[in-house]
């Protein structure tokens, strides 16, 4: 991508790309609580004297305030790519958030960094902290690790699926994608020590500052600012963080090479997916929006027909005059499907929030710290082999059967409840995997010879990497996590099947274990 074709584009992208102008980086200056041009000031690439263009950062962008155009151009010269210390979020409190790329070991360079970090602390009080990136975690890296979990996950017949039962876990866990998880959760973890915690300013530094930086700052973000749990917030996180910031979509999606003559995929924005869907198992209800619509971006992300998703850089949707993201999703799925993108469980807690004045969602939420809190994301990896989904089951029977609690405890919200959910369904052919496949009904695995337990497919035990004690009577745990994990201190609540055959999700009741009580029958 060059400065010509973006010149010979015209303005005909204006408008269309957010965080690509001023507008949008004003606006989030302003939400963060600054002022344009007091400690930050928004910059770009036509600026008065401007010598250097960086081809992977949007046409405008926000750097310390005391920084001159002759101060970037000199950085953009020792950053690697040219990518120097952006601005992306602030705290509250005024510590803000900067990613950027590794700079070259030289005495010019460690003079702009020390500047860099001298206008910073002005505002703050105190020196920002750097956290970096560990080298050995590639895209290459990334990319080995995710074809060992898609050929781990890649079932063509339930001969294959029964064979890989028995050392499924081994499997799962020497592919290494849960280990990256948990790498990308641990250094979110220490920026949020040092940004909620210490009070201090963080630069998240990488290599090249493509992949994990934007994986760790968007979790930050995330987890410090609740309107990045919201659907509009993560559009918007999405295209500052990801679309504007230059994330190589086209070659991480379209295959890197190997060493030989093929290619792998290297799919960063599927790690931060999946992290954010195991926010969403541990923090139901502090997210307005729901798995689902992780997993429709990251379906949308293969299909080629999002730009930014088809792009290197936002030049490149420049100069190829296609732009635009994925947001609204309802431009590219049916009605149906979107009315699982927003949270039952987030949308009754802020009604029972409102009722009570029980504070039941948070500023800030914490990420798993240990490899025991993270479990594969079956709902997204496992979705199309029936055999390891089970009928009468999964997270919409659980939102149906919350649903009618809610109404129950809050009659003023069932209007509101009424926008969520499935609708004219029949509960006998919903499966866990709904609305992908349905279950395999001809095998019922380990379990088939004992008709007082309820699983309808191959072991469930087998189907995460951490699970939850159901019945202890029967010993047998269950295959699809409710409401499980870190808890929120609030109730446990776990779906159970009734006594009678459901005819509806009126059928299931749901059973409240509080941690002081014992769960003995």
């Amino acid at each position: 991508m060059k400065l010509e074709n973006i010149v010979h584009a015209g303005t005909a992208w204006l408008g269309k790309l957010l965080f690509n102008d001023s507008h949008s980086w004003d606006a989030e200056l302003r939400r963060c609580g600054h002022r344009t041009n007091d400690q930050w000031r928004i910059c770009h690439h036509f600026s008065r004297g401007a010598q250097r263009f960086v081809p992977s950062f949007p046409l405008y962008f926000v750097v310390p305030a005391e920084f001159v155009q002759h101060d970037l151009d000199r950085m953009a010269e020792h950053w690697q790519n040219g990518r120097f210390p952006v601005w992306v979020w602030s705290f509250h409190t005024g510590v803000s958030l900067l990613r950027s790329s590794k700079f070259d070991n030289n005495w010019e360079s460690s003079q702009l960094n020390d500047k860099l970090l001298r206008c910073i602390a002005v505002h703050t009080g105190n020196s920002p902290c750097m956290i970096y990136v560990n080298d050995e975690i590639t895209p290459a890296k990334i990319a080995v690790c995710y074809e060992r979990l898609r050929r781990a996950c890649s079932v063509d017949s339930y001969d294959r699926f029964a064979s890989r039962d028995k050392d499924w876990l081994t499997r799962i866990h020497n592919s290494g994608w849960l280990q990256l998880v948990h790498y990308c959760f641990s250094m979110t973890g220490d920026t949020l020590n040092w940004l909620v915690d210490r009070d201090r300013s963080v630069i998240i530094s990488e290599t090249d500052g493509f992949d994990l930086s934007a994986v760790v700052s968007s979790l930050v973000q995330i987890c410090c600012d609740r309107y990045f749990r919201k659907l509009e917030g993560l559009d918007a996180l999405i295209a500052k963080e990801w679309i504007a910031l230059g994330h190589p979509f086209a070659e991480r999606l379209l295959g890197i090479p190997n060493g030989s003559n093929e290619t792998l995929i290297a799919p960063t924005f599927l790690l931060f997916l999946d992290c954010v869907a195991q926010l969403i198992r541990l923090y139901p209800m502090q997210f307005s929006y729901t798995q689902f619509a992780l997993i429709a971006l990251w379906d949308l992300s293969l299909t080629g027909i999002v730009p930014a998703f088809s792009a290197t850089c936002v030049g490149d949707q420049i100069s190829s005059r296609r732009c635009g993201g994925p947001f609204p999703l309802e431009r590219f799925f049916h009605e149906s499907y979107t009315r699982l993108f927003s949270s039952i469980t987030n949308a009754g807690a802020v009604a029972v929030q409102r009722s009570s004045g029980i504070a039941l969602t948070y500023d800030v939420i914490r990420p798993p710290r240990t490899l025991a809190d993270i479990m594969l994301w079956n709902e997204c990896y496992l979705r199309w082999i029936p055999s390891a989904n089970v009928t009468r089951g999964g997270h919409v029977l659980v939102d149906m059967a919350i649903k009618e609690k809610l109404e129950i405890v809050c009659p003023e919200s069932k209007t509101l409840l009424s926008r969520f959910g499935v609708t004219n369904f029949d509960p006998e052919k919903v499966s866990s995997a709904y609305p992908y496949s349905e279950a395999d009904l001809t095998h019922r695995g380990y379990f088939s010879g004992n008709d007082n337990i309820d699983t309808l497919s191959i072991s469930s035990m087998s189907l995460s990497t951490s699970s939850q004690i159901v019945d202890d009577k029967a010993k047998h745990r269950g295959s699809i996590p409710v409401l499980g994990g870190i808890s929120e201190r609030g109730p446990r609540v776990m779906l159970l099947r009734g006594n009678a055959t459901p005819t509806s999700a009126s059928s299931f009741r749901l059973l409240e274990f509080r941690d002081d009580q014992s769960e003995q029958n």
